[in-house]
Parts: structure tokens; sequence; C-alpha cells
């Protein structure tokens, strides 16, 4: 199955024979890929709401992943015992709701356990959050699907607190002589000068 280039580039940082959760897993795509891939050996596919596991419930039906696969109906990683897993996969969520999902989850304090993360908005919340809560960013990696450009991060829990330069949280790691990591960070300063320009103008002090 082709689950989209925003999620297989996720699924290409899980790593080999983990058993990994996938959270707000909408269709269950990134799960039966990586088991159909034999990537991971099992999968915990979770949604807060019970129409995504309705339609990840034909995924996995489809693909006959039943004993591969398990779906959970909770909040984050409410539904997810530390011991379970080894991976954490969270999508599609905006940077500030995947920073509470992780905070919530005090055992990913761990590093043995893997995160990887994929915000669709406030990268630069998500990237203070992980900094300033022990949290190493290993990489990211920018990927073009439809049109839009995505950035995924590989993090690991090594209770080290940095301090970073201002512009960190913006650009993160993203090489700006990589092609998509020029066209990235130029969209990226466009937003942000917008942003600037409307205070400046603004009468308010």
């Amino acid at each position: 199955m082709n689950p989209g280039a925003r999620l297989k580039t996720a699924a290409d940082l899980v790593r080999l024979n983990s058993r990994v959760a996938d959270i707000g897993t909408d269709h269950a795509y990134l799960p039966a890929y990586l088991v159909l891939s034999g990537r991971v050996v099992s999968a915990i596919a979770c949604d807060i709401v019970q129409g995504p596991l309705d339609n990840a419930e034909q995924t996995v039906n489809q693909y006959n992943l039943s004993e591969k696969i398990e779906l959970r109906l909770c909040n984050g990683l409410q539904g997810v015992n530390p011991n379970e897993v080894d991976d954490v996969v969270i999508c599609g969520m905006g940077g500030e709701l995947i920073s509470t999902i992780i905070n919530d989850a005090n055992w990913l304090k761990d590093s043995s356990k893997h995160l990887i993360l994929q915000p669709m908005s406030a990268v630069d919340d998500l990237r203070v959050y992980l900094a300033n809560n022990g949290f190493s960013v290993e990489k990211e990696v920018l990927v073009k699907d439809s049109g839009r450009i995505y950035i995924v991060i590989s993090a690991y829990y090594s209770g080290d607190v940095v301090e970073y330069p201002p512009e960190y949280i913006y650009i993160g790691n993203i090489n700006p002589s990589d092609n998509l990591g020029k066209e990235y960070l130029e969209k990226e300063y466009n937003r942000i000068k917008k942003h600037a320009d409307m205070l400046l103008n603004s009468n308010k002090p």
C-alpha cells in the first residue's frame, strides 16, 4: 500500500523491528504500511474519536492485519502502556497539541523511547517544548506532499536542557543549502515577516 509521501517519511524513521504506537491514526495507513513492509513487529493504532477508528478497522480488515495491529480509543497516549511500545508516532496535529500529548505521558522521558513527530502547524512551539524538556532532536526531515512542505522530527529523551539561539525555533536543523530546505525557509521567512509587519503597523505597544 502507498500511505503517501508525508506518512512514508515518518514511517521510514521508525526503527526496524520495533513496536509502534500511532497516535491520531485516522485510517491506520501508517501502522498498516509499517506492518506490511515488515518494518515493525506490532502496532497500536490510537484515536480519540470512534469514527477514525472505524476507518482504521476497515484498513486492518482489508489487509488481514488484526493479529498485528490493535485499535484503541483513547486520548493521546493515555491508553498505551509504556512496556508495549518502543517508537511513538504522532502525525497530523498542531505542535502545541503534540507537546501536550508528550507532556501527559511522563514515561516518554526514557532514552529507549523514540519519538517521530509531524506537526501540521506551530513547529516552533514544538521545538521549544522539546528543547526545554530534555528531548534531543536527532534529525528533521523535509518532505513535499501535494504541493506542501512538511517537517518530520526524530527525537529521543536525553534529559539535557540546552540553550539555543533565537533562530533555532524557526529553522531547527533544516539545511538551507538543500533545495527543499531553501524553499521551506523562504516561506517561513515570509510568514514571520508578515506577522512582524502586522505587529509593527498596529497601534498596540
